[in-house]
C-alpha cells in the first residue's frame, strides 16, 4: 500500500496538468463515489465521511476524465466540421471532367477518351452549367432546368453524364430506367413514391446534403405490369419529379427525338419535360464510340 505523503505528492504532481473542477463538479464526483460505496454495502446510502487521500483520488480521477471528456469533445467537434465546399470555375471543371471522362473509357477496356468536334462544345457547355456560370444562359442553358441529352447510341451521353455526376450546381446519381421498370414489378408503386423525393445523401465535397438523379436511356424501358395493371412507371416518376422537386435535380439521357417522347409518354408529358429540361441533342453525324 502506498504512504499517504506519497500518495499526496503524485496526485499534486498528476494535477498539474489537469483541468480544474467547478464546485458542483466536485459535488458530483463525490457524490457519485459515495453511492457506489453504498451499492456495494447494499445500502440507501453511505454516510461515512471520505479521508483526505480518498477525496483527493476522487477529484484526481474526476479530473483525468474531464480531460478525457474535453479531448474527446475537441476531436469530434473537428470531425464535424465541414470542410470549405469545393468550388470549380467552368475551366477547372472541364480539366476535372477530361480524367474522369478517360478514367470511365479505360475501366471499360478502351485507350482514352476521345475529344472532337460532336462532343467537344457540349462538354464545355456544361462545364458552364454544372459551375452554374451565368455565360451558360448564352447558350441556351437554364441553370434550373435539368439536362435532355439526346443522340444516337453511342453518341457518349451517358459516360459524359456520369463524367459531371459529382459537380457544384447539383451532385446526382445515375440510375437505368430498364432498372426501374423491373424494380416496379418486384416492388410495386412504392418505386415510383420514392423517386418523388429527395435522395439524401452524407456531405459531399461540393457540399451537398441531397442528390439528383439522371434517369439514362429513357425509352429503353417497356411498360409493366404488376397484378394486372399495367404502368408507364417512367412517365409517372417524370410526372412526380415536375410536381415536387427543382427541375435541376432531374436530368434525361435518350435516344429518342421529341417526337417519338410524344408517341411513348403523351403530350402532357412532352409538355412538362419541356418545362423541365434543357434540351442538349447531339449531331446525327455524331459517331458510334462504342464501335471506336
Amino acid at each position: 500500500m502506498i504512504p499517504g505523503h506519497l500518495l499526496q505528492q503524485d496526485i499534486r504532481k498528476d494535477s498539474d496538468c489537469l483541468p480544474e473542477l467547478t464546485q458542483e463538479e466536485e459535488k458530483y464526483a463525490i457524490h457519485m463515489e459515495l453511492r457506489k460505496r453504498a451499492m456495494r454495502l447494499g445500502v440507501e446510502e453511505y454516510n461515512m465521511p471520505l479521508s483526505d487521500e480518498k477525496r483527493a483520488e476522487v477529484i484526481l480521477r474526476a479530473r483525468e476524465q474531464k480531460r478525457a471528456d474535453l479531448a474527446a469533445s475537441a476531436y469530434w467537434e473537428k470531425v464535424d466540421q465541414l470542410a470549405e465546399p469545393i468550388k470549380h470555375s467552368a475551366e477547372q471543371l472541364y480539366e476535372v471532367f477530361l480524367r474522369r471522362a478517360d478514367h470511365l473509357v479505360k475501366k471499360s477496356g478502351k485507350k482514352e477518351f476521345v475529344l472532337d468536334q460532336f462532343n467537344k462544345s457540349i462538354v464545355k457547355r456544361l462545364c458552364l452549367y454544372f459551375t452554374n456560370d451565368p455565360r451558360s444562359e448564352s447558350y441556351g442553358l437554364d441553370r434550373k432546368k435539368g439536362l435532355l441529352l439526346m443522340g444516337f447510341t453511342g453518341s457518349g451521353k451517358t459516360l459524359i453524364m456520369k463524367a459531371f455526376a459529382s459537380n457544384m450546381l447539383q451532385s446526382y446519381r445515375m440510375t437505368r430506367t430498364i432498372d426501374i421498370t423491373y424494380d416496379f414489378v418486384e416492388y410495386g408503386l412504392s418505386v415510383i413514391r420514392n423517386h418523388g423525393v429527395e435522395l439524401t445523401i452524407p456531405t459531399d465535397p461540393f457540399g451537398h446534403t441531397s442528390a439528383g438523379v439522371c434517369y439514362d436511356d429513357l425509352g429503353n424501358e417497356d411498360e409493366r405490369r404488376r397484378y394486372g395493371d399495367k404502368m408507364n412507371v417512367m412517365a409517372d416518376i417524370i410526372s412526380r419529379r415536375y410536381d415536387m422537386l427543382p427541375h435541376n435535380m432531374t436530368h434525361i439521357t435518350t435516344n429518342l427525338s421529341p417526337k417519338n417522347i410524344e408517341e411513348f409518354y403523351g403530350v402532357r408529358i412532352r409538355s412538362r419535360m419541356a418545362e423541365m429540361f434543357n434540351p442538349v441533342p447531339f449531331s446525327d453525324r455524331s459517331p458510334d464510340r462504342r464501335r471506336q
